[in-house]
């Protein structure tokens, strides 16, 4: 289970999304795509989210499954 700290900053990503394919979460440059990718994985490790949390704070973020 999420932090409300960990929530806030997958909110914060989700703000930060470059745009996606209308009604998916599918970003639609690939570099800004790569780049978004690597910035959410730099948070979670930097607030230390794991295991199942990982899907919870990407699911919040907006990152595809």
């Amino acid at each position: 289970m999420l932090t409300e700290k960990q929530k806030k900053a997958a909110r914060t990503m989700l703000k930060r999304r470059p745009p996606t394919i209308s009604s998916t979460r599918i970003v639609i440059n690939r570099e800004k795509r790569e780049a978004w990718y690597a910035a959410v994985r730099r948070t979670m490790d930097q607030l230390g989210v794991e295991n199942i949390d990982v899907r919870e704070f990407c699911d919040i973020a907006g990152v595809p499954d």
